[in-house]
């Protein structure tokens, strides 16, 4: 999805069928409504999600792709700029982004259900350049990618542990 070259953004997307074996692997599919570099996605309520990412915006966009009309929905924004994000499905139907603006990061996250964002849980420390895991139904493995700590968020508890 989207892109950087040649000083250049795109917004560019391709559907990638991973079972497809005859080398025609890819579909292309309507543009992004912005350009954009390093979004988060999801597979969430029967749609393909994008929230955050580089936009030449403010990076809290989020959308929704509806495939039977081939066209991108605006959903609510973030609620703050998510220029590198990372993020995991949650419980039923919940998708957990965290990431924030170079080179600080930012501890807030969003819960986003149903495309609309709500506080997720604080962390510790500021997520820049991340990566997420759902490890079970009650934890999730966040590693920042920039300084490079880990943590495990108990959902439950909402708390996050640290990893050595």
């Amino acid at each position: 999805m989207g892109g950087f070259a040649n000083n250049r953004f795109f917004q560019d997307v391709e559907i990638i069928n991973l079972e497809d074996s005859v080398g025609t692997c890819s579909t292309a599919i309507a543009d992004y409504p912005t350009k954009v570099i390093y979004p988060t996605l999801a597979y969430l309520d029967g749609a393909l999600q994008s929230c955050g990412g580089i936009t030449g915006v403010d990076g809290r966009e989020c959308y929704s792709y509806d495939v039977g009309n081939n066209t991108w929905t605006r959903q609510t924004d973030l609620s703050e700029s998510k220029d590198y994000p990372s993020s995991s499905l949650v419980g039923e139907d919940g998708w957990l982004i965290a990431g924030g603006p170079y080179p600080s990061g930012s501890t807030k996250t969003d819960l986003r259900i149903g495309g609309v964002s709500t506080p997720g849980p604080e962390l510790p420390d500021g997520i820049y350049y991340g990566c997420q895991v759902t490890l079970n139904s009650t934890h999730v493995f966040i590693a920042d990618g920039f300084d490079q700590w880990t943590y495990i968020l108990d959902l439950e508890q909402g708390v996050f542990h640290e990893q050595v």
